[in-house]
């Protein structure tokens, strides 16, 4: 894939029809925590007191992560448990990244899994932007 035309804009996703669901699990599998979905009357329930629910998420996990972080000297990451209401929200996204491939590029990564998310955690590491836990 050498030749783009100027101006043009290509979207690039995964072709493994990754979820919400499917990289919860592989983050849960990979540094052993639950994540999961609540029932519709819990999450209607906590719909309703957004504000209250990402306030205690966020005093639950942001001061240990940035503890974590202050104590191996990384003072900037582009990872972080903040948790922004937003992303809580019911909109879903579809991005299709199939257009640059009919140009001759290949994905070298298709599909997101483990091996996959261990080598960018390594790789942060390595950077020093991300804790070793």
């Amino acid at each position: 894939c050498t030749k783009l035309s100027p101006g043009s804009v290509y979207n690039l996703a995964d072709k493994g029809d990754s979820d919400q669901g499917l990289v919860n699990g592989l983050i849960g599998e990979i540094f052993e925590v639950k994540i999961g979905f609540l029932g519709w009357l819990k999450s209607n329930a906590a719909a309703i007191m957004m504000d209250t629910v990402v306030r205690s998420v966020n005093e639950k996990h942001v001061p240990p992560f940035t503890e974590i972080c202050q104590e191996q000297k990384i003072f900037n990451t582009p990872i972080s448990p903040y948790l922004d209401k937003e992303v809580l929200k019911q909109k879903g996204l579809c991005i299709d990244g199939s257009a640059i491939e009919k140009q001759g590029f290949k994905y070298s990564a298709p599909k997101v899994t483990k091996e996959l998310l261990l080598e960018q955690i390594k790789f942060m590491q390595d950077q020093k932007i991300f804790p070793t836990v």
